[in-house]
């Protein structure tokens, strides 16, 4: 057998996404630690509020995407426009802020595997996905939620 040909076997068994989803918790987990180091913004309500706002809005998608995407495109497609806001806002505080900007860009990157990622592994289909597949996403993008706001709530 060629070098990297059980690799492509493993990549694609549908319990890939969630080690891959894990493995991004755990970076994201990272994050924060050594976020304790460093200098940073201090708290805001907005982005709380946008966390908060957001953590549920995406709940809420999420729980319809046992739906084919295209019956719920104006709501992804809102959904991924505040995302992008968030990011943006995030990003004009400053370099003190980098722990929440990667916090963000992890949860709403297309080529992660969190949000972003679920949103476009779902249009790509084409169809509804599993109940056991959205449920365990959820429970990934609350905890990255969770983080978000733990993070922006210890803020000085």
């Amino acid at each position: 057998m060629p070098v990297g040909r059980g690799c492509d076997k493993i990549s694609r068994s549908p319990n890939s996404h969630v080690f891959s989803l894990r493995r991004t918790l755990i970076g994201l987990f990272l994050m924060i630690l050594v976020a304790g180091c460093a200098t940073v913004a201090p708290k805001d309500p907005v982005s709380l509020q946008n966390a908060i706002g957001l953590k549920a809005e995406s709940l809420a998608l999420l729980g319809k995407a046992i739906d084919p995407p295209d019956a719920h495109a104006p709501e992804i497609q809102g959904l991924r426009q505040k995302l992008q806001a968030a990011v943006a806002y995030e990003k004009s505080k400053g370099d003190v802020n980098s722990i929440s900007v990667e916090q963000w860009d992890l949860l709403s990157n297309p080529n992660e595997n969190l949000l972003g990622g679920f949103l476009r592994k779902w249009e790509a289909d084409g169809k509804g996905q599993s109940p056991a597949f959205i449920d365990g996403v959820k429970k990934l993008v609350t905890k990255a939620f969770d983080q978000i706001i733990k993070v922006e709530n210890e803020k000085p």
